[in-house]
């Protein structure tokens, strides 16, 4: 999208990238328009600076889209760069999720050619290696599945929890991995000092055996001078 692009630009050009355009709308947003936010900003800010703060705790702030997007609990939270947009909803009463009857509607719809339901059933019972296998990670969380879903269940939050685990096992291995590699290089380096030490105490040893072993020579020339001083001197 034309953000990206910009981001893309900024990039290449080293300019930090620390605002983004975000899209103010709804149907009980009163005054809808768009606005250039800091990341960090906090919603009820730009809520107010847009004079929409009569939407805070009359309406339901959504972060996102109608359908990829999320209800947020508090305004004081603050927009981050995937904040494209934030909408004020008319509060409603959640509808309850019945059992999924498998009539393969969010399947029909899934742009990523997805199975919602069975990645449902295996992120409910935290079988995390099996949607990895259907392509979890494949998902837009555009939230056509939720629209569509008879029994209303929230599969896009099932989806959003069953990445976030998965990314949480993966951050783990990857640290055990880094520990497990760490204590290998540590090992070998112990063994390389421990054979540097007996190779010092060998060389010790040897300088030691060389000193305390007399020189024939000498011996022989000192026997020799020993000798001539024995002998009788003439008269």
């Amino acid at each position: 999208n034309v953000a990206t692009a910009q981001a893309y630009w900024q990039a290449t050009n080293n300019q930090p990238l620390d605002s983004r355009v975000i899209s103010l709308g709804g149907r009980a947003m009163p005054n809808p328009c768009n606005v250039r936010a800091r990341f960090g900003t906090p919603v009820s800010f730009i809520l107010e600076y847009t004079n929409n703060v009569t939407a805070i705790g009359s309406c339901r702030i959504r972060a996102g889209g109608p359908l990829s997007g999320f209800d947020i609990d508090s305004t004081a939270v603050p927009v981050t760069a995937k904040t494209n947009c934030i909408l004020a909803e008319t509060l409603a009463t959640d509808t309850i999720a019945q059992p999924c009857i498998r009539c393969g509607d969010c399947a029909d719809v899934c742009p990523a050619k997805l199975l919602p339901q069975q990645l449902h059933w295996y992120a409910m019972a935290s079988n995390f290696d099996k949607c990895e296998q259907l392509n979890l990670d494949a998902c837009i969380e555009c939230g056509c599945c939720d629209l569509v879903c008879p029994a209303s269940i929230k599969l896009t939050e099932t989806f959003r929890y069953a990445k976030s685990q998965i990314e949480q096992a993966q951050t783990q291995k990857h640290k055990a991995e880094q520990a497990e590699q760490r204590f290998a290089a540590r090992e070998v380096r112990l063994q390389e000092k421990e054979r540097a030490k007996q190779t010092a105490i060998e060389q010790r040893k040897q300088a030691i055996k060389k000193q305390a072993k007399p020189d024939t020579a000498q011996l022989q020339a000192a026997i020799a001078r020993a000798r001539t001083k024995r002998r009788p001197k003439k008269t």
